[in-house]
């Protein structure tokens, strides 16, 4: 279930088109309804996050690339 702006009940998880439930357009099948609807969440989310974007806590970093455990798969 998401809000109007594409909000979860988990903080700071979006989300928009057949991730969301919105009840707008019954089971949100890929079509021109749910397209349109993706682009309306989409921006409403967009939106949303850029208001509270200095709220939002520090993204973790990211591990350095570890290359000992990838092979060639040709």
């Amino acid at each position: 279930m998401t809000d109007r702006n594409g909000r979860t009940d988990i903080d700071g998880l979006y989300a928009i088109g057949e991730t969301a439930f919105t009840g707008l357009h019954g089971a949100n099948r890929m079509a021109s309804n749910s397209l349109l609807e993706c682009l309306v969440f989409g921006a409403a989310a967009a939106e949303d996050i850029d208001q509270h974007l200095d709220e939002l806590p520090a993204l973790p970093s990211v591990p350095a690339w570890d290359e000992s455990r990838v092979t060639d798969s040709g």
